[in-house]
């Protein structure tokens, strides 16, 4: 018989998580494939906790620069010129 493998969802997580970090800002189809993977393995098993956009700081020594979310000099988020895929998912 077959074992079946398995990953930890945590995991698959992880490893998304640091894809949508760490890709150069020409990788944005790339971001959307992990995203709509992502999010279905999330839905599917239960496991949706949401998710949080990247900031300047967070994409501070990244290859890519492209950020998901600005702040006004009020603290109030400005999604102008973002990039939606620059995000993380909340475990």
């Amino acid at each position: 018989m077959k074992i079946k493998k398995t990953i930890a969802v945590i995991e698959i997580i992880r490893l998304a998580n640091l894809q949508l970090k760490q890709s150069v800002d020409e990788a944005r189809e790339m971001r959307q494939g992990i995203i709509l993977l992502l999010e279905r393995i999330l839905h599917d098993t239960e496991n949706y906790s949401g998710y949080g956009y990247l900031s300047a700081s967070s994409m501070k020594d990244q290859p890519g620069k492209s950020v998901g979310i600005i702040r006004n000099s009020d603290g109030k988020p400005d999604f102008t010129g973002c990039d939606d895929t620059r995000r993380f998912y909340l475990c």
